[in-house]
């Protein structure tokens, strides 16, 4: 099904609709390029400036399960073929924009720790021992600072973008921690250095493993070492 015969006129309900540009662009079967004309704007491209954003009515996200909006005509057309077509894996591949980038991030992690594991030198020996980190994952030194970072950035994975409401690829709910960009094996006196933390999901994590140290913030970094508010 290409845009020019997808069916938006049964499915797409625009979300003002009272915009008058936006239920022709949505309800109709009119060309962009004429719905451009008949609102007196200069192309394609300001036409979809222009449209506000459609639900489409009872096509849902097979990642999230939440009900698809989506901005564009394009955009729409590949989650109603699919559902028009109504077959379990074509249902399967309906997701929206949230859940496209976070399964494209996890598969991209996944793929860096598979490449890291098969390239990478011998793993150095641990420096500190595991039942020393056990101890410190249970202290309340640890439990406090991490309820703190959490407070401060939200429980949004800063790699891809996964909250607690999302899935992993595997359908299980995403799992956030406090990740050390410096790992303990190799820095434990950063352990409690506010400036040496960050929010990843579980799989980001793990794919990020203790030999990578990069810092996936958004905000300004703050160097190690400095004194936790």
């Amino acid at each position: 099904m290409t845009v020019a015969n997808a069916r938006f006129v049964e499915f797409a309900i625009p979300t003002k609709p009272d915009c008058e540009i936006s239920k022709a662009y949505w309800q109709t079967a009119t060309a962009v390029s004429e719905i451009a004309d008949n609102f007196g704007l200069s192309g394609s491209g300001k036409v979809n400036s222009a449209v506000c954003d459609a639900r489409l009515n009872g096509i849902v996200c097979g990642g999230c399960d939440q009900e698809m909006v989506v901005n564009t005509r394009s955009e729409a057309a590949g989650p109603i073929s699919l559902h028009v077509r109504g077959r379990y894996w074509d249902l399967k591949k309906i997701q929206c924009e949230t859940c496209r980038r976070a399964g494209k991030a996890s598969r991209m992690a996944a793929d860096i720790a598979r490449m890291r594991q098969r390239y990478s030198k011998p793993a150095l020996k641990e420096q500190t021992p595991k039942d020393e980190k056990a101890e410190f994952y249970l202290s309340w030194e640890w439990r406090t600072l991490r309820t703190k970072v959490l407070q401060q950035y939200g429980a949004r994975c800063m790699c891809c973008g996964a909250t607690p409401e999302h899935k992993t690829v595997g359908g299980e709910p995403v799992v956030i921690v406090v990740d050390h960009i410096k790992p303990l094996s190799k820095h434990w006196d950063l352990r409690l250095d506010r400036g040496n933390l960050q929010i990843l999901c579980d799989e980001c994590n793990q794919g990020k493993g203790a030999w990578d140290e990069t810092d996936f913030r958004p905000v300004p970094k703050t160097e190690p070492g400095a004194q936790i508010q």
